[in-house]
């Protein structure tokens, strides 16, 4: 190698050993902004698992509201009264604990509508997991509103730790609707629903709807009438429905027995 050459790879080995350098710090960089990124979405998840179990907005919220009975004829007396009747009446034992909420509230016990269309509207708010909000005057509470609003079946329904909202899965006509929802223990709420104001219908939860196997058999609790119909059931349910009113079950499965009601 004659001398000439020599100086030049003599002079390009810094520059090379500087390339060299700064490829090497590149990905230094790179791997440590990936170690970082890597980090900073494990601090995300973990922190949206402690927001998740924070204890808090996992059921909905059960109380009472003055709008829809006081509207803004409200005072301290009137809320006195009220925590005082939600004691008394033992609504507050059955989970009514919040005063003055105000989201979308119950009408039950306000007047215009018949038992069983107060019925159908609480059954409608407890699938749906709607915060149930006692909207009515709690001091002159009747016996039959009094016992819609303390239904611990149907309250059930609404606070059952699952806390997936129920939905309308099926709609046969401009009357007839099927509402389900999952519950703990593999259990599943079923409302059945004629809209309808003339005449009583059958109507049918099949399996397929309401997202339970084929043949999987189940016990059927109408949690209205508080009575577990006799028999098994598989592939669907059907009931009589009256007019504005509605059958609410919670479905269990079981064992499958020879006999079974369909």
């Amino acid at each position: 190698m004659n001398s000439s050459a020599f100086q030049r790879r003599r002079s390009s080995s810094p520059a090379l050993l500087g390339v060299v350098v700064v490829l090497a710090v590149a990905v230094a960089v790179v791997a440590s902004a990936a170690r970082s990124a890597g980090s900073a979405a494990g601090d995300a998840a973990a922190a949206r698992r402690r927001l998740v179990d924070n204890g808090l907005g996992r059921t909905p919220q059960m109380g009472w509201s003055s709008w829809n009975h006081f509207g803004c004829g409200i005072n301290e007396m009137v809320i006195r009264s009220t925590v005082d009747a939600l004691v008394s009446t033992g609504l507050a034992n059955a989970g009514y604990t919040y005063v003055n909420l105000d989201p979308d509230m119950l009408e039950v016990g306000n007047g215009g509508m018949s038992y069983s269309e107060y019925v159908v509207h609480f059954s409608l708010w407890a699938i749906a997991k709607a915060p149930l909000i006692i909207g009515c005057d709690v001091s002159s509470i009747s016996k039959e509103t009094l016992s819609i609003l303390t239904n611990s079946e149907v309250i059930a329904i609404n606070q059952d730790p699952v806390g997936v909202q129920g939905k309308k899965v099926r709609k046969y006509d401009d009357e007839i609707e099927v509402w389900a929802g999952p519950l703990s223990q593999q259990r599943t709420a079923v409302l059945l629903l004629n809209r309808g104001a003339t005449s009583s219908r059958q109507v049918t939860a099949a399996w397929t709807d309401i997202v339970i196997g084929a043949g999987v058999a189940v016990e059927a609790r109408d949690v209205w009438e508080h009575d577990t119909l006799p028999g098994k059931f598989t592939g669907s349910l059907t009931a009589e429905v009256a007019p504005h009113s509605c059958k609410l079950f919670v479905l269990t499965p079981v064992a499958s027995q020879a006999g079974e009601a369909t």
